[in-house]
């Protein structure tokens, strides 16, 4: 009875942020030399102490990242602290992977991020889309959740777009066809 309590409160908020944030259209356009700026610039203010290569690359360094999960015994979402010498989309997404949030199939297309709007976007692949709609309200829910909440707190951003092939992501049971934030 508790889990299913505990179930029902991440979906009400998880659908309550959903709706609050999943209104806005708002989306930057960035040629790729842009976007290759401002992820130096996110790697850079992630990692104020290392040292920058003649590359204008971030030295390698060893760093924790917070990957949020459900625990499988209670269902409530916690996360994993992981230690990493790259902190990319790409290494969070495979960190995903590891922590069953996402199966083995869904990958990451694309991403970029709008440094000065403090927001991201990334782009899934169709195996993405799929693993979301077979699952339930809460099932989506919880990955829609442990995906934002380990990005958003990784890049220190405050919103995040998903979408699938470069269109609207639709869940199933909800349409992510803007910007959504952390709880």
């Amino acid at each position: 009875m508790k889990r299913i309590k505990v179930l029902l409160i991440v979906t009400m908020i998880s659908l309550t942020t959903m709706i609050m944030y999943g209104c806005g259209k708002e989306e930057a356009e960035y040629t790729s030399e842009e976007q290759e700026k401002e992820e130096l610039e996110v790697e850079k203010d992630d990692f104020p102490d290392a040292e920058v290569d003649d590359e204008n690359s971030v030295a390698s360094t060893v760093t924790k990242m917070k990957i949020y999960y459900a625990d499988s015994e209670t269902g409530e979402i916690v996360c994993n602290e992981v230690e990493s010498d790259q902190v990319t989309p790409e290494v969070i997404w495979k960190q995903l992977q590891e922590q069953d949030v996402i199966s083995k199939e869904c990958g990451l297309n694309q991403y970029s991020f709008h440094e000065t709007e403090k927001k991201m976007d990334i782009d899934v692949n169709t195996a993405f889309g799929t693993y979301i709609r077979n699952m339930g309200t809460t099932g989506e829910d919880i990955v829609i959740t442990c995906i934002t909440r380990t990005y958003l707190e990784t890049y220190g951003f405050e919103k995040i777009k998903i979408t699938e092939d470069g269109k609207v992501l639709e869940t199933g049971h909800a349409v992510l066809d803007g910007y959504i934030g952390n709880e």
